[in-house]
């Protein structure tokens, strides 16, 4: 009886473990990892708004007519924002209107990374948190409020599964 044969299906070798994951769906990237996801909080690049709108109350560009610029402002402390409106005079035409904007912007340090880092720090929430102010917020939202049953059911749902594993994290 000869001895035993190589066969490349049973083999075991760091070869097979190396070709194993370059082929895996992790190493392809088609897959999910089981390492949490990094933790996205504000980002001053993804903002809409920062840059503002300029408004007149008429229906096209009267050059004669004041004009207001429009912008969210962050509110110290928190992770809500404020519409604010400004007036910015008469301007001849949108163009300058929109130059007054950004200089008035720079000047009050709006888009400064320095008072968005300040207003924007979060004390740490914890997923609880955060599902708790979720919740709170679903019957309030402008798009589609939900109805109160299907928030008792996610709420059940929170309480069942994630906040037991979660909660506190």
């Amino acid at each position: 009886m000869p001895g035993p044969s190589f066969n490349p299906a049973v083999s075991t070798t760091s070869t097979e473990t190396a070709a194993t994951a370059l082929t895996s769906p992790l190493a392809l990237g088609q897959g999910s990892s089981a390492a949490p996801a990094r933790r996205r909080g504000p980002s001053l690049s993804r903002r809409t708004g920062q840059a503002g709108t300029v408004i007149q109350h008429s229906k096209t560009w009267d050059a004669t007519a004041p004009c207001y610029g429009k912008f969210w402002q962050d509110l110290p402390g928190g992770l809500e924002r404020k519409r604010r409106t400004i007036s910015l005079g008469v301007c001849r035409t949108k163009s300058i209107a929109r130059q007054r904007l950004r200089e008035y912007l720079e000047r009050e340090g709006v888009n400064s990374k320095e008072a968005f880092h300040q207003n924007t720090v979060a004390p740490g929430l914890t997923f609880r948190q955060q599902a708790e102010w979720w919740l709170v917020q679903l019957p309030k939202r402008k798009r589609r409020p939900l109805k109160p049953a299907t928030i008792s059911g996610w709420r059940d749902a929170l309480n069942a599964w994630l906040l037991p594993n979660l909660g506190d994290k």
